[in-house]
């Protein structure tokens, strides 16, 4: 010990040389820690224990390199694939407000004052009010007002020769006006009173004067094109409507100017109006002297002569010619006559002027005719029609015996597959497909097959997203071998995907077997029976439910199925629904159909009473013996029938049920197949729909197979759908509220169905403005995309960074930062840096005879104490100890997590009591 004290005082002389050469001014607080000890990913430290320290300060050094060794870093960067979701188009407005909300939209059929049914001054500059005042000082305040009207946005034909399209349909009637403009006064106004004349009224954008030829049945106003101010011999030219006028006042005559208009010389009265020159002028004020030598005169030029008068249209100019398509209505209530001199609310209500303009087609605007100020715009809809990004196409068609069906399924697949075949021999369709159109679709969950005929069928399994096509490549049943290696077997073969599925099993030589098998997951079960009947059956793992004619979404989210010629056969022992214990019949199967679900419930097993759920709920057809029901699920009517001879009244007697097919006519199914196209629900008008669209295939000697001889054939299940005629004869279009378009072309022997389905509902763009304006980001259909990242990676640390005290060398000190762990009594560096009086809290340096005494005295702490220039300039040391072993841990602890306790770490040191940070004053 004698020697370390040497090396102390000689330390402290040393030191003491360095204090007298002057130091740099501290750049550094506890709160920039770790810096500077690491900085960015360069480290340049070392943590120093004293030769004879506790092992808790080893422990607290090694936490504190531990956290250390995370923080140098250096930023690379790097690139990933990104799938990028599609969007829909994005659309702006601007010079005018829209008629819907983001949270409520007008929908195809959808009337204009859905969503907003009155515009203010909120809504448009235009609407903002102001206040009347005649000669007296009486004032008026009035507002504006724009009410909208119930006329619709429809899908039509605006002529016989032309194809349909998008337009907000107007009347011609004023019972049912586009809009109302409306002007409301705070009371009543009597406009014949003298003292109004010549005042001025502002109505949606135009300056209005009042006219003494005002009467007590007709408010006479001048709208003003210009305003000019003229003296005596003043001259002035103006272009109104392309025309160019000169103007000079060449005198006065009382309350009359003078007035010179392209050489033509006549007086105007102040308060009226005259055309001089071919041009309307209106004398506002005229004011002269000095017997008419001098004075001035503000004149209205091309003043334009405005008539309201109640229950009629609106006129205009000097002949007075009325406005086609406006009509005047007074305080409300346009059959009374008179009112001009109790004037409280005056409405105009706007119409279509003639059959010929009843329309504002997409793309187009209707200007108000009256103010001319703003227009009602309808921009088409968002995913509508000509939205090509955001829809998909479906197109169904065919051949002299095939019908074939083109869309895109979930998973991005695009396919034109075969579904439908006619044998002209056995004059039979066949929902049948493939090489030579061998291979029957299994559409009944459940269906018994022979074994024989196994390699003629495709199977849907699942339904809607879930659906996939699977063809029988391979069947191999060896029954009753007498082995049990599973050496029977049938091989699936997704139609889209391409994937295979071999499903191995053990065929008994009597009774039944069973296998389940996965496909993306979800369960099925192979069942096979080997009994005289030799048949294989696919189940879903769901018991309780039964799929009937499975549905395939396609990549937008509708849904498509087909449905067999007359259904299932009721004479087909395995096509029909089961025969059921009509003591318990009721519940205990759930047939899915494509449209809803359906039950079937004896009511009263002694006489076999069977109604029919549908959803759940009662539908009130209760089934006749042998005889067709109709029975609508889901908007689609299907035909039911069921053999109730064996019910008897006995508890297990049995009743056979069958599905025959969809309804076309009362009591009779579709005798050839139908393709049934199924959107998404929508919310248009009021309440949800959910368009059905039943195409059916026809057959024809001369042109083969046509998806429609005429569009009759194709059904809509919601009202208010059906085609429109086109500028060419052979093609029609239709439109659904969803945004289902529909094209049917039967220019052809073999017709084409075209349908284009949104990824969203299309909604309108209806708006009210001075000039209406849309900008729409197009949509995308998304996909993947390279893109670049930066990140930053921690630097291994290769070198030695801890030392004992005795280890640290000259240059360590000169060259690095140091994190000196331990008090002056167990680390050298740190009793250095108390006999240099450099190590101080309180005016006390801490010495090892100070730090003893305190901890003598009770004084249990922590302490971090950053000293700058602690063994040369521009170098720091971070003294880390206690008053004893686990105080130094504590303190160790607190800069193990400095993150959590960064707004604590201030100054240049802080003590810790019982787990309390709080700052120390250093005195220099």
């Amino acid at each position: 010990m004698q020697l370390r004290s040497v090396v102390r005082a000689l330390a402290a002389g040393a030191m003491a040389s360095i204090a007298a050469a002057g130091t740099i001014a501290a750049a550094y607080t506890l709160a920039d820690y770790p810096a500077p000890f690491v900085s960015d990913s360069t480290v340049n430290t070392l943590i120093v224990v004293g030769e004879d320290a506790h092992p808790s300060d080893v422990v607290g050094a090694i936490d504190l390199a531990a956290r250390l060794g995370a923080v140098p870093q250096t930023t690379k960067t790097g690139t990933v694939e990104v799938e990028v979701p599609g969007t829909s188009a994005a659309v702006t407005l601007s010079g005018g407000v829209s008629l819907d909300t983001t949270g409520k939209r007008i929908y195809l059929g959808d009337a204009l004052n859905k969503v907003k049914d009155t515009l203010t001054s909120a809504d448009l500059d235009i609407l903002a009010g102001d206040t009347l005042e005649d000669a007296q000082g009486n004032q008026y305040d009035y507002d504006l007002y724009i009410d909208i009207g119930s006329n619709t946005v429809v899908f039509d034909q605006p002529e016989t020769d032309e194809d349909p399209v998008l337009m907000v349909q107007m009347s011609t009637s004023s019972s049912s006006p586009l809009y109302t403009a409306k002007i409301v006064f705070d009371k009543e106004v009597d406009f014949t009173d003298g003292n109004l004349t010549g005042k001025r009224m502002t109505w949606f954008g135009n300056e209005f004067t009042i006219s003494d030829d005002t009467t007590d049945d007709q408010l006479v106003l001048f709208k003003a094109a210009e305003e000019v101010t003229l003296n005596k011999g003043d001259e002035t030219t103006v272009t109104i409507g392309g025309e160019e006028y000169t103007i000079k006042v060449v005198g006065f005559n009382d309350n009359k100017a003078v007035l010179t208009i392209n050489g033509e010389t006549d007086d105007v009265e102040e308060g009226h109006s005259a055309t001089i020159g071919g041009l309307r002028v209106y004398a506002k004020i005229v004011t002269s002297w000095n017997n008419g030598q001098e004075g001035v005169a503000v004149l209205l030029i091309g003043a334009e002569k405005v008539v309201l008068e109640n229950g009629q249209p609106v006129k205009i100019g000097d002949t007075e010619e009325e406005v086609d398509g406006t009509h005047v209505r007074f305080n409300e209530d346009d059959t009374l006559t008179g009112q001009v001199d109790e004037l409280s609310t005056i409405e105009i209500l706007v119409y279509a002027p003639s059959d010929d303009e009843d329309y504002i087609e997409a793309g187009s605007a209707f200007t108000d005719p009256v103010f001319g100020t703003f227009k009602v715009a309808f921009n088409g809809m968002v995913n509508g029609p000509d939205s090509e990004a955001v829809r998909e196409t479906i197109k169904i068609t065919g051949d002299s015996n095939s019908g074939n069906i083109y869309f895109t399924d979930t998973e991005g697949e695009t396919k034109t597959t075969q579904f439908v075949y006619y044998d002209s021999d056995a004059n039979t369709w066949y929902v049948a497909g493939g090489d030579n159109n061998k291979y029957e679709y299994v559409l009944v969950e459940g269906k018994q097959i022979d074994k024989d005929e196994m390699k003629n069928k495709y199977f849907i399994l699942g339904s809607g997203d879930t659906a996939h096509i699977l063809e029988v490549t391979s069947v191999s049943v060896d029954e009753g071998d007498g082995t049990t290696d599973n050496d029977d077997y049938i091989v699936l073969t997704d139609r889209r995907t391409g994937a295979t599925y071999k499903i191995e099993f053990e065929a008994p030589s009597s009774g039944s077997t069973t296998k389940n098998f996965y496909i993306e997951g979800k369960k099925y079960t192979l069942t096979y029976d080997a009994d005289a009947t030799k048949e294989f059956k696919i189940t879903d793992s769901d018991t309780s439910t039964l799929i009937v004619f499975p549905t395939i979404e396609t990549s937008k989210g509708a849904e498509l199925t087909i449905i067999p010629a007359n259904g299932v056969d009721p004479s087909d022992a395995t096509n029909d629904l089961g025969s059921y214990d009509a003591s318990h019949v009721a519940y205990t199967t759930t047939f899915t159909l494509p449209t809803g679900t359906l039950q079937y419930k004896v009511t009263d097993s002694g006489s076999a009473s069977v109604t029919i759920l549908v959803d759940g709920s009662d539908s009130g057809v209760t089934f006749q013996d042998n005889t067709n029901q109709e029975v609508t699920i889901g908007g689609v009517t299907y035909i039911v029938k069921a053999d109730l001879t064996d019910a008897g009244s006995a508890d297990d007697a049995t009743l056979s049920v069958d599905l025959i097919g969809i309804k076309e006519s009362s009591g009779t199914p579709y005798d050839e197949p139908v393709f049934l196209f199924i959107e998404e629900e929508n919310e248009q008008p009021t309440t949800a729909t959910q368009y059905k669209i039943i195409v059916p295939f026809k057959h024809d000697d001369d042109d083969g197979v046509g998806t429609v001889t005429t569009t009759g054939s194709i059904k809509f299940t919601e009202s208010g759908v059906s085609f429109k005629d086109s500028s060419d004869d052979d093609i029609k279009y239709a439109l659904t509220s969803y945004g289902t378009y529909l094209k049917l072309d039967v220019s052809e022997n073999v017709g084409t169905l075209t349908i284009t389905y949104p990824d969203e509902q299309m909604y309108g763009m209806v708006a009210v403005g001075e000039e209406p304006t849309w900008s729409t980001t197009e949509a995308t259909t998304g996909g993947t995309v390279t893109k670049e990242y930066t990140y930053s990676e921690v630097v291994p640390i290769t070198t030695p960074i801890a030392k004992l005290d005795s280890e640290v060398t000259d240059a360590d000190k000169t060259t690095k930062h140091l994190i000196l762990v331990g008090g002056p009594c167990v680390n050298d560096l740190v009793a250095e840096l108390a006999a240099a009086e450099k190590l101080k809290v309180d005016n006390e340096v801490l010495t090892c005879e100070a730090w003893n005494a305190k901890t003598a005295a009770g004084d249990e702490f922590g302490l971090i104490e950053l000293i700058e220039n602690a063994f040369a300039d521009g170098k720091v040391a971070l003294v880390v100890a206690g008053s004893r072993a686990p105080q130094t841990r504590e303190a160790c602890s607190v800069l193990q997590d400095y993150v959590a306790n960064k707004d604590k770490l201030t100054g240049t040191a802080v003590k810790i009591v019982s787990g309390v940070i709080t700052p120390v004053t250093i005195s220099e």
